[in-house]
């Protein structure tokens, strides 16, 4: 499993994150703790109000509203996910297609050693 993230400020400054992120796990967890990654990415490059662009909609989904999921792994991501979130002063969550995360999804499969 791996995580990937684009960060782009303000100014056009990009930051990107590529890693391992665990020996197993689903989509959901790699997209929570992905979303995790770049909200502590952009808590410590002072970032106080965030758009985050995600192509897993039960991510924002468990994140931005009552936690649903009965698989404690996942329930302790999305927790941590809020955690982060309640850290800015603002934090817009919007699903995209996956055909736009495509340089998201291309850092973690190269995390990978994939194409």
């Amino acid at each position: 499993m791996a995580i990937g993230a684009v960060i782009v400020s303000p100014t056009g400054a990009r930051h990107t994150i590529a890693r391992i992120a665990g020996k197993r796990g689903c989509s959901n967890q790699a997209e929570a703790l992905a979303l995790i990654a770049a909200l502590e990415e952009a808590e410590r490059l002072g970032a106080r109000r965030v758009h985050v662009y995600c192509d897993n909609a039960v991510v924002i989904a468990q994140t931005v509203g009552p936690d649903r999921t009965a698989i404690p792994r996942l329930r302790d991501v999305y927790a941590a996910a809020r955690e982060r979130i309640a850290r800015f002063e603002h934090v817009e969550l919007t699903w995209i297609p996956r055909h736009k995360n495509r340089e998201a999804d291309a850092l973690a499969r190269s995390s990978l050693g994939l194409a």
